[in-house]
């Protein structure tokens, strides 16, 4: 509600995270002046999110070097900045420090660059993490994520990893593609059937984490999937 959302800024006003001016309404994180300090990822391949050198790129381009040959079962990938800092340092502070404001933020800004596809889509589904790691960090920040984007839309016990794994950060690439084989599953196929779904995560590295998740959608009836994150490492590595 727009006077709950006045009342809540009124009470507790937001400031730009690099210069610290208090923030307007339409304004989130930083103020206009120092978005375009950030790490803005311009030119990316629309199916993988793989980070691109030219400036522009065709809106229906396929594949880039990295995902040519790769079989990819999410069908259009979203990305709003690099992994670099400030951004960098942003992710993994609400990621590990349970700060549920700044990722419901980072949720809201996605939203509001890709509000299209937030539309469009019929289920949002965060990728999800193993029991004991949610039961350990006390949260899952792709679930943060996904409610500043559209808390109607937001399914949270639809697909669930239902297997233990190694952290990915700590693997190889062909090792990180293995870790994540088999260890999630839907739960409820109905709420996905011929679908529209939005898989969304906070950083999107490999793509392996996401291809797995899209696999066992598509799989179960999701007509189309469609990836959104706040950011996109370099290369796949």
């Amino acid at each position: 509600m727009k006077w709950l959302n006045n009342l809540l800024n009124f009470l507790f006003p937001s400031f730009c995270k690099l210069c610290e001016k208090p923030l307007s309404d339409k304004e989130i994180l930083v103020c206009k002046e120092c978005f375009h300090k950030l790490p803005i990822l311009k030119s990316y391949c629309k199916k993988c999110g793989n980070p691109l050198k030219i400036e522009k790129t065709k809106a229906d381009l396929n594949y880039c070097s990295y995902c040519e040959g790769k079989n990819f079962y999410f069908d259009k990938v979203f990305v709003l900045f690099e992994y670099a800092s400030p951004v960098k340092d942003w992710i993994i502070h609400f990621k590990f420090n349970e700060d549920f404001v700044l990722a419901y933020k980072f949720g809201k800004l996605l939203g509001y660059f890709f509000k299209e596809v937030v539309e469009k889509a019929d289920v949002i589904i965060p990728v999800p993490i193993f029991e004991k790691k949610h039961k350990q960090r006390g949260y899952n920040q792709t679930f943060i994520l996904g409610s500043g984007m559209n808390k109607l839309k937001l399914k949270n016990n639809v697909l669930i990893k239902y297997k233990e794994t190694l952290p990915q950060s700590s693997l190889s690439f062909k090792e990180r593609w293995k870790n994540v084989k088999g260890v999630f599953k839907v739960r409820a196929e109905e709420e996905i059937k011929n679908r529209r779904i939005l898989l969304v995560d906070d950083v999107i590295t490999t793509g392996a984490t996401l291809n797995e998740c899209a696999r066992v959608l598509k799989e179960a009836g999701a007509k189309r999937i469609e990836v959104i994150a706040i950011a996109k490492t370099s290369s796949g590595s």
